[in-house]
């Protein structure tokens, strides 16, 4: 049962959680929802995408689209994970240019500018923002993980100093602990079959 003193506590670190990290967060999300979408549903992702697609064969590019979503939020959720708040801020700033050239290709391609505008314009419009709330503070600013995590870039520092060290931290330290062994095993296993066949 919770103390109204642990309560307390655990409001005020999710208080204390900077936009900037919710904001990825939902980022990485949403590329991933885009991703599965265009994958598995690839008629209705070109159509909400803003280029209809009359013949299947045409939807190859969609899963291209798939591919660079997917891509595009592995490396959002690998430098949150990580807690790089200046390379995120890089990457999201030049991932700004992938809104801006679609809603291009849609306006020129199908004609309808003011869909193009609301949906791309929008999403780069949206990283921009974040990007600029990532890099305002330059490279010595704090971590942004939530309050008593530990971002994989300052582990041993965290651990050496307490901190981390409550029930839910270390919790989600342990989780982050499991994801980067999964996924190095993942990869090591991509390359050997890539590299052998």
């Amino acid at each position: 049962m919770e103390t109204p003193r642990h309560h307390a506590r655990s409001r005020l670190s999710r208080r204390d959680t900077p936009l900037e990290f919710w904001l990825c967060a939902v980022l990485a999300l949403f590329l991933f929802w885009l991703a599965y979408r265009a994958g598995f549903e690839p008629a209705a992702a070109a159509s909400s995408f803003g280029v209809a697609v009359r013949d299947p064969a045409d939807l190859f590019y969609v899963f291209v689209k798939a591919d660079r979503d997917l891509a595009s939020a592995l490396a959002v959720l690998a430098l949150l994970v990580y807690g790089d708040r200046r390379a995120l801020g890089l990457l999201i700033a030049a991932a700004t240019l992938e809104p801006i050239c679609d809603g291009l290709l849609v306006a020129v391609t199908s004609g309808r500018v003011a869909y193009a505008l609301a949906v791309h314009g929008s999403a780069a419009l949206l990283c921009a923002f974040v990007a600029y709330r990532l890099l305002r503070r330059g490279p010595d600013a704090a971590l942004f993980m939530p309050s008593g995590v530990c971002s994989v870039a300052q582990r041993s520092k965290c651990r050496a100093s307490g901190a981390g060290v409550g029930p839910w931290s270390a919790f989600v330290n342990r989780r982050i602990d499991d994801l980067l062994s999964h996924v190095d095993v993942f990869v090591s296993r991509a390359l050997l079959v890539c590299v052998y066949g």
